[in-house]
């Protein structure tokens, strides 16, 4: 199943936010991260978010399980 892990910071919430309006996403907190699991495909458009370019492609730096199938200036997808 892919996650991503998010630091809990209000600099990622909108970024946690806009993939926890997906329908099966389970949101946990533990030790000042934010983890965002999924049974299928994560994507999320920055448009939906409001972030900018060095809050996006930073979106990583928590980590993730699966693969990236995409990660560019428009969209993120883990598979």
């Amino acid at each position: 199943m892919p996650a991503v892990y998010f630091p809990d910071v209000p600099e990622y919430q909108p970024l946690i936010e806009a993939i926890s309006r997906q329908g099966d996403i389970q949101c946990s907190k533990a030790g000042g991260y934010v983890a965002l699991v999924s049974p299928g495909e994560i994507r999320v458009r920055r448009a939906d978010t409001g972030l900018i370019e060095a809050v996006w492609f930073g979106a990583l730096v928590g980590g993730f399980e699966g693969k990236v199938a995409k990660f560019d200036d428009k969209e993120l997808r883990i598979a």
